[in-house]
């Protein structure tokens, strides 16, 4: 399964629910947004944890974080 990358703008992506939010990760890009859809949640979780062991940078992937109501409505869902 490839990687999934797409770009909002910073207004869009306040309102932005990603379909996989346990695997996306986002990045800021000035006035974009940056997100892309790994695999698993597994190598998500591992590439942020190899970029935590340096200096922190800007252009470092994050974990996606969505309100606690649309995360339970989501897994009620599967």
């Amino acid at each position: 399964m490839a990687m999934k990358t797409y770009i909002l703008s910073l207004a869009d992506s306040i309102k932005h629910v990603p379909e996989h939010p346990e695997r996306t990760a986002m990045k800021s890009l000035s006035w974009d947004v940056q997100y892309q859809v790994w695999p698993s949640r597994a190598a998500m979780l591992k590439t942020i944890d190899m970029q935590s062991r340096r200096a922190s940078h800007h252009l470092d992937w994050r974990a996606c974080k969505i309100p606690m109501a649309t995360f339970s409505a989501i897994v009620a869902k599967d």
